[in-house]
C-alpha cells in the first residue's frame, strides 16, 4: 500500500542519503554528486512556501519509497526535480501516479509548460517522460559526476493535455 503525501524538512535526510546511494553505487557519480545534491534541496526548501510548489513523498507502512519536486522556473514554467523511486518499487506504477499528480498541480497552478532533465542512462525515466507526453528537446553530451553521458532535457506543453 503506497500513499502520497507531502514533503516535509524531516524527509530531507531520506530524501539525499536514497539518491546519494543509488547515484553512487549504480551509476559510479563520485563525490560531486552530494554537493549538487544538497544544493538542490536548500533550492528547493527555499521554494518550499510558494504555494505552486509540489513536493510529493511516496509512503509505505515502512516508510518513503519516492519523492517528486515540482517548482517554479518562472510564472509560466515549471520544473521536476529530484524524482526517485526506490528501486524495490519501481515498475508498479508509483512514479507514474507521482508524475499525474504534479502535473495536474502545474496545470492547477497556470504553468504552461513543465520542463524536466534526466541523463540518458535513465531510461526508465526517459521512458516514463515520453509516455506521459513528454518531448525530447535536447540531449547535450556532458561530463558530470565523475561521468561522461548526455542530459536529455524533455518539456510538455500543458496546453496541448486536457
Amino acid at each position: 500500500m503506497v500513499t502520497f503525501r507531502p514533503f516535509t524538512n524531516s524527509d530531507r535526510n531520506w530524501v539525499q542519503q536514497s539518491n546519494l546511494a543509488f547515484y553512487q553505487s549504480a551509476h559510479k557519480f563520485d563525490e560531486t554528486f552530494a554537493t549538487v545534491l544538497a544544493q538542490a534541496l536548500d533550492h528547493l526548501e527555499e521554494k518550499s512556501n510558494d504555494r505552486t510548489s509540489t513536493y510529493l513523498i511516496a509512503q509505505t507502512p515502512n516508510g518513503p519509497v519516492g519523492s517528486i519536486f515540482l517548482s517554479s522556473e518562472n510564472k509560466t514554467t515549471a520544473r521536476i526535480r529530484l524524482f526517485y523511486i526506490a528501486k524495490a518499487h519501481r515498475g508498479k506504477g508509483i512514479g507514474a501516479q507521482m508524475l499525474l499528480l504534479v502535473l495536474t498541480d502545474a496545470r492547477t497552478s497556470g504553468f504552461d509548460l513543465v520542463r524536466v532533465s534526466t541523463f540518458n542512462r535513465h531510461l526508465e525515466a526517459a521512458h516514463l517522460y515520453e509516455k506521459c507526453g513528454f518531448y525530447l528537446t535536447s540531449q547535450t553530451p556532458t561530463e558530470a559526476f565523475g561521468q561522461s553521458m548526455y542530459q536529455l532535457d524533455y518539456e510538455l506543453a500543458l496546453s496541448l493535455c486536457a
